[in-house]
């Protein structure tokens, strides 16, 4: 089975109403009869948000990859490895996003994939350049690369990194069986 074929989320199955307690601020959004309950965890861009449609928990800051991120971290906790602290950024995870699968990977080969990437990237748009002296701006390089009849590489790989702080709180409803990883 391929990893396409099994995307994971948060599940809720916890109380909505002992969400208040934990900080949470509940709102009805109207278009849809939405009911949510959103916890701000960096100000004005990180949210947690527990809907009760769908019983889902979604962390803006991993669209996409929460289910996977909290998989990967249990198992590497499970395993008692630590994730790769940033260093630039000592309260932060560093972890691989795959675009196409859409999966968070923490481990040694997907950093070097990425890597291996960036590399192919930088070649690739030195040789741009050695052909067609330097060029400004991502679309300029399309253009030269189009010329040549070639495609611009995508990049597949993106090295992400979150706060331990916009993450703390799923981790404990994990803890107490409110949140649970499964597939979609």
């Amino acid at each position: 089975m391929s990893d396409t074929q099994h995307r994971l989320y948060l599940a809720f199955h916890g109380d909505y109403s002992a969400l208040k307690h934990r900080g949470f601020v509940f709102q009805k959004l109207y278009a849809n009869n939405y009911m949510q309950w959103s916890l701000e965890t960096k100000k004005h861009i990180g949210y947690i948000r527990v809907w009760k449609r769908g019983a889902e928990v979604t962390v803006d800051e991993l669209t996409n990859f929460a289910g996977s991120f909290f998989q990967g971290l249990l198992a590497l906790q499970e395993a008692g490895l630590s994730p790769c602290i940033a260093k630039h950024a000592p309260d932060c995870i560093e972890f691989i996003q795959d675009e196409v699968t859409q999966t968070a990977h923490f481990d040694e080969a997907a950093f070097s994939r990425h890597d291996a990437q960036q590399r192919a990237i930088y070649a690739y748009l030195n040789l741009l350049d050695n052909k067609y002296g330097h060029i400004e701006g991502h679309q300029a390089r399309k253009e030269a690369a189009a010329k040549d009849g070639q495609t611009f590489p995508k990049q597949r790989y993106h090295l992400s990194c979150i706060n331990l702080t916009s993450i703390k709180p799923v981790f404990d409803m994990i803890k107490t069986g409110w949140i649970t990883v499964v597939p979609r």
